[in-house]
């Protein structure tokens, strides 16, 4: 069962941090897929155009409840999906990624615009769905390798309040 300690502790750490509902949601399927694979059960896989149609919803959801807190369920409910494991691989198959994943990139598209436009580091971790300022922070610095405050700062001239 190679791999499954680290999911294991990747579930352990998603529960235990403020993270969002479909952050422990995917960090909890991984290692039930692990489980999965290692005996030899497969998932139902979906034919035609059922899993696009699965996938699509889901974005869409996703797009128009960025900052909303979902969980796994009710996004498969929404989208048509059986459960949470065939949604999952639905939108990996169309999009590449995990629901969460893809939540993650909207939020810090839509953070980086907000920033650009001279909002508060704070006001934009509220308005996108991060849990708090430093959450944000951990995710911008992580995919952009520059502090919110200082991107705000490049991008329109207005210093971070912290570091004045």
């Amino acid at each position: 069962m190679r791999g499954s300690a680290a999911r294991i502790r990747r579930a352990c750490a998603a529960i235990a941090e403020p993270r969002g509902q479909l952050a422990r949601d995917a960090a909890l399927d991984g290692v039930i897929e692990r489980l999965r694979d290692h005996l030899g059960l497969s998932g139902r896989q979906l034919g035609g155009e059922v899993a696009p149609a699965i996938a699509r919803r889901a974005c869409e959801r996703l797009h128009d409840e960025m900052a909303a807190e979902i969980g796994a369920d009710d996004l498969a409910a929404a989208s048509g999906a059986a459960n949470r494991f065939e949604l999952a691989r639905a939108f990996r198959a169309a999009y590449g990624a995990s629901p969460h994943a893809y939540l993650v990139r909207i939020r810090l598209t839509e953070a980086r615009r907000l920033l650009a436009e001279g909002e508060s580091p704070a006001a934009v971790a509220a308005d996108c769905g991060f849990a708090d300022q430093s959450h944000l922070g951990r995710w911008f610095r992580r995919a952009f390798a520059i502090t919110p405050g200082a991107y705000r700062a490049a991008c329109t001239g207005v210093p971070d309040e912290r570091a004045a």
